[in-house]
């Protein structure tokens, strides 16, 4: 049954992560990895843009500066903090890359960000996210009994605030974070978050979009 879970978590991935390596990212030209992300107020969301050039980045109308506190982190990847649920929208990579014609193109992607102040019933946050290996993580799963968590690595049981609390996250704790609760109606739902611990990121030449 656990192994049936995770091959529909991969496919949901759309190829980009492996359950034999969840630790290297294949980086398509023009892509955002994560795309969209579901998160609660003030966690740090990184984010990786494939362009063969340093990218910029913009908000909500695409020439909007950036809303909150952020750290460009390299040529491609940026790190956006003390996100609010009125920041939520719409966040623009500019970069380029070689098209069909082999000649450079610029293009814009984007990521989608929801930012919320709790976590409804029958759902966990954040829905997948990016961080440094030492890292403290809190995956939060509303649920009106404590939950039960189940990884590629074990079970874990959460306390009473339905919480699972990783400290000093390592690489290899990277995967799926299944949550099985029971909702506001009495029903027993599953919710999954992904954790990616220090990425390997491969940068591969496409103009094929691929996001997760």
């Amino acid at each position: 049954m656990y192994f049936a879970i995770f091959v529909l978590l991969v496919d949901n991935m759309r190829g980009v992560l492996s359950t034999k390596d969840w630790g290297n990212i294949k980086l398509f030209h023009t892509q955002v990895v994560p795309w969209r992300v579901r998160i609660l107020e003030n966690t740090p969301v990184k984010v990786y843009c494939g362009s063969l050039s340093p990218v910029t980045w913009t908000y909500l109308q695409e020439h909007l500066p950036l809303p909150t506190e952020y750290h460009i982190e390299g040529n491609y990847s940026i790190k956006l903090m003390n996100l609010r649920e009125y920041h939520s929208g719409t966040f623009y990579c500019h970069g380029t890359y070689i098209n069909n014609d082999l000649k450079e193109t610029t293009f814009k992607n984007y990521i989608m960000i929801h930012v919320k102040k709790h976590v409804d019933y029958g759902e966990v946050l954040p829905s997948q996210l990016i961080v440094s290996e030492g890292s403290n993580i809190t995956i939060t799963c509303s649920s009106i009994k404590p939950v039960e968590w189940i990884s590629l690595h074990s079970k874990y049981k959460a306390k009473q605030d339905s919480s699972l609390y990783l400290h000093q996250i390592t690489k290899e704790q990277s995967g799926p974070y299944l949550c099985r609760g029971v909702n506001h109606l009495k029903h027993i739902f599953q919710a999954r978050s992904v954790i990616i611990v220090n990425p390997h990121i491969q940068i591969v030449p496409s103009s094929r979009l691929i996001n997760w």
